[in-house]
């Protein structure tokens, strides 16, 4: 009697602990259904695609992460709050992704070009450079010259650099996309090129994200996403078999 206490607490424990439930939802373009759209649960890492009609079903637990991806789309991450985890449809809307420019590399800048009555009119406008002469008293500068200081003083306004740089707190994907590209996710990390924000997002739902990037560290914050790397390649080749 002792014994079959004792397992049906087991069993009412472990039924208890699988509090997994079954997620419904929608993914929509423009109020048009994305067939085989990507859902992912970062919480137990379970991989569904939308069918037809756009809809999935996935298991998900209160407070897990659903990742929504699909080619040539912006990736969006829902969390299954109360309502959703009790059976309210999720409704995903996502959105092409932007056309990137290439950057754009600045090698020389060109100074504006002054006409001769351009420096003429310079030389007689009231400025805070130029001090009040006396004309009966001779100070050793020539009579009639250009006042260069007052001609060029606005101009080197714009090219003066601040004595100090700060650098303000700054979150974990953008650390990622200030000091990594897409060279290093691909190439390095061999990360699938229509795959690296989902990747980015993966990393970012890792507690250790919060902090890692706090020393502003390069190579501790690699070492992390080759770690994470891995992990990820797992979990893609588990949904494709």
């Amino acid at each position: 009697m002792k014994h079959a206490y004792l397992l049906f607490v087991f069993i009412f424990q472990l039924a208890f602990c699988q509090s997994d439930k079954a997620v419904k939802g929608k993914v929509l373009n423009n109020e048009i259904p994305i067939f085989k759209a990507e859902v992912i649960n970062l919480g137990n890492q379970k991989v569904v695609l939308t069918d037809a009609q756009g809809e999935f079903v996935i298991s998900a637990n209160l407070n897990d992460s659903l990742v929504f991806y699909a080619k040539d789309f912006v990736v969006q991450k829902v969390q299954v709050n109360q309502e959703y985890f009790n059976g309210k449809s999720i409704t995903v809307s996502l959105v092409k992704k932007p056309y990137e420019l290439d950057e754009v590399e600045v090698t020389q800048v060109q100074f504006p070009k002054f006409t001769i009555q351009q420096i003429k009119a310079a030389h007689f406008e009231d400025d805070q450079y130029t001090a009040v002469k006396n004309p009966l008293i001779y100070d050793g500068s020539m009579p009639g010259s250009v006042n260069l200081l007052g001609l060029f003083a606005p101009i080197a306004k714009l090219f003066k650099k601040k004595s100090k740089t700060e650098y303000p707190d700054i979150s974990f994907k953008d650390f990622l996309n200030k000091h990594f590209t897409n060279h290093d996710f691909v190439n390095t990390l061999q990360i699938q090129p229509d795959e690296v924000f989902l990747f980015k997002e993966f990393c970012n739902d890792d507690i250790k994200s919060k902090t890692i990037h706090e020393h502003q560290n390069v190579l501790t914050v690699m070492d992390f996403l080759k770690s994470k790397s891995v992990e990820f390649k797992k979990l893609r080749e588990s949904f494709s078999r």
